[in-house]
């Protein structure tokens, strides 16, 4: 296999608690060597865990007799050490997780199916929210004995502690039992001062389920499903009965990943050294055993470094071509229980330098690249600027569109004369267009982060409690209107689309589309077309927005079970952060009548028990 050499450094790396010294491809991000360190599980020399790795490989593989001599085992170490280095290749660690489970659309219990899927989510998302609570009420009550001042036993004492019975009402009304409060009150009292809990069950991010259908589902179970994969996010919707269960065969399996962008396109593309990864790849999953998938990432940004739109004929027809390729070469070297694939990994994929393993369309032309001091700053994407250079257009007037052109000397409203009227001097432009590469808003460069606010005090009359402001807006205190403001943002940074682009033809247009702009559609129709060579039925994974409801995954249902795709997962993106429910003022509420059987009021905490000898 032919490789190119990876350039290896030393490089200061920020990791929880630490900054470590990593030595790793030059190439790579910072958050790129975050992923391969976690798979080398913190090992800072990661050319020797990687072939540390491939050297554990080859002897898994060498014992299912995948070698022909040691000659060819070592060739295979070799180059699979290679390809992991030079980003043409990822791997995931080995699965072990438990088996989907199916259930036919048309079994009487698949209702009942969904409704526990979702009553088990509901379940661990309570869990997850009432822990935090109930672990504050719990400290309040041990809080309360050590804050106390006196007696320890009148502190440990409800009667005696008026405080401790607060904290031990709040407990209760919050769900805690009498004998989990009992408990922190010992505990408080024997010395302890932290109470703390862990929930040990798993989140349930994955998939649980694949719900199996001819077609597209109708009638109760539809809503059903449509409602279970809005609110879990843990069900497949599976339009094929036999694809469904060749996706429950694959289970969770082991993965692989190549990049088809390190191949390069057109008549440069290094057939030999593509074939050569995919053997090799199929060669380590196949060592790996059970379950695995191998997928070829970044298919969307290939299609486009080609001048090819991803919604069209000649890009449906050129994907399917690259798979069917792969797909005689796996078959060719290795038995495997699974084979090619299509999937969604995140992992993967920053291994991989952000390559999408899901088959997805891209995210748009526009992409960020890490400056060598670690900044972010946008850039026009490899494959867009490739494609731009197939299709014959010039980049820089792209470059103006997406990215703006990071000065402001003819920008409208505000250029360089309107900034000198109001005092600026080339040393103020200066410092402000050197902060247009990186700034998301022309606020953020046009601020005191950016400007001496020795001038803007003296010059603008900005005073020291404006400047401590985190909201100060300085175009809008020098006088410029929101029109302004706004044209010379578009003309500074830019914010267009190459879609909606003027001097680009509609069909140049549609090779630069985004997954936003184009919809699922065509997302559906890539599946569908890819599903005849590929050994697992490809899954169509979509994130909706997370105000949406059921009936906008019943949509999506069932437009993709029109496309064709063989199966679908959805799932909502988490709310705001800092979400808040703004709810009305209410009147107090009447007081409710004593119930005729309270509960028993909470007993002071016991003396600690004498010891007491066992006989045996």
């Amino acid at each position: 296999m032919r490789t190119e050499p990876a350039r290896i450094e030393r490089r200061p790396l920020e990791r929880a608690g630490a900054v470590v010294e990593v030595l790793a491809p030059s190439s790579w991000t910072d958050a790129r060597v975050e992923a391969w360190l976690d798979w080398a599980q913190g090992e800072t020399d990661l050319p020797s865990a990687i072939f540390r790795r491939a050297e554990i490989i080859a002897e898994l593989g060498e014992a299912q007799g995948l070698f022909a001599d040691a000659a060819a085992r070592a060739g295979f170490r070799r180059d699979l050490g290679a390809a992991l280095l030079t980003g043409k290749l990822a791997l995931s660690e080995p699965s072990f997780a438990r088996p989907l489970r199916v259930v036919e659309a048309t079994d009487p219990a698949a209702g009942a199916t969904l409704g526990q899927l979702r009553a088990e989510r509901r379940g661990r998302a309570a869990a997850r929210a009432s822990a935090h609570e109930l672990s504050r009420r719990l400290q309040a009550v041990m809080d309360a004995i050590l804050r106390c001042e006196g007696d320890p036993a009148t502190c440990a004492d409800p009667a005696g502690n008026p405080g401790l019975a607060r904290a031990a009402e709040a407990a209760r009304t919050a769900g805690a039992s009498d004998p989990m409060i009992l408990d922190a009150m010992t505990l408080a009292r024997t010395g302890e001062n932290l109470w703390d809990a862990q929930l040990l069950f798993e989140t349930g991010e994955g998939v649980d389920l694949i719900c199996a259908a001819r077609g597209e589902p109708q009638g109760a179970i539809a809503d059903a499903l449509a409602a279970t994969a809005w609110e879990t996010g843990a069900v497949i919707a599976g339009f094929d009965l036999e694809a469904s269960g060749r996706l429950a065969e694959a289970g969770r399996p082991t993965r692989a990943a190549l990049d088809l962008m390190v191949f390069g396109i057109g008549e440069t593309f290094d057939t030999e050294s593509f074939e050569d990864v995919v053997r090799i790849a199929t060669l380590a999953l196949a060592a790996a055993g059970g379950p695995v998938a191998l997928g070829l990432a970044g298919m969307a940004d290939w299609l486009t470094a080609q001048g090819l739109a991803y919604d069209s004929l000649q890009g449906r027809r050129a994907a399917r071509r690259i798979f069917l390729q792969a797909h005689e070469i796996v078959a060719r070297t290795a038995k495997l229980q699974g084979g090619l694939a299509v999937f969604d990994d995140p992992d993967l994929a920053l291994k991989l330098g952000g390559a999408p393993t899901g088959g997805a369309p891209g995210l748009g032309a526009v992409t960020v690249a890490e400056t060598e001091d670690g900044v972010l700053t946008r850039v026009l994407s490899e494959a867009t600027l490739q494609g731009l250079k197939v299709l014959g257009i010039d980049a820089a007037e792209a470059r103006a569109v997406l990215l703006g052109r990071h000065d402001l000397a003819e920008a409208p409203g505000i250029d360089h004369a309107a900034l000198q009227a109001r005092g600026f001097t080339e040393h103020e432009i200066a410092a402000v267009e050197a902060a247009l590469p990186f700034a998301a808003r022309l606020a953020d460069a046009v601020s005191p982060q950016t400007i001496d606010p020795g001038f803007l005090s003296d010059v603008l009359g900005v005073t020291d409690a404006e400047l401590a402001d985190p909201d100060l807006d300085l175009l809008s205190r020098m006088g410029f209107t929101p029109q302004q403001i706004g044209a010379a943002e578009t003309y500074a940074l830019g914010g267009g689309s190459l879609a909606e682009a003027a001097f680009l033809t509609p069909d140049q247009r549609a090779v630069f589309q985004s997954a936003d702009e184009l919809g699922p559609g065509p997302y559906f129709a890539m599946m569908a077309a890819l599903a005849p060579v590929l050994d697992i039925p490809p899954v169509a994974e979509l994130e909706l927005e997370w105000d949406t409801s059921p009936l906008d995954a019943r949509a999506l249902l069932a437009e993709a079970a029109l496309a064709g795709a063989p199966a679908i997962r959805i799932r909502r993106m988490e709310p705001p952060a800092h979400l808040v429910l703004d709810l009305p003022r209410l009147p107090e509420a009447a007081p409710r009548p004593l119930r005729s059987a309270e509960p028993e009021p909470i007993a002071a905490a016991a003396p600690p028990p004498k010891e007491r000898i066992v006989e045996r």
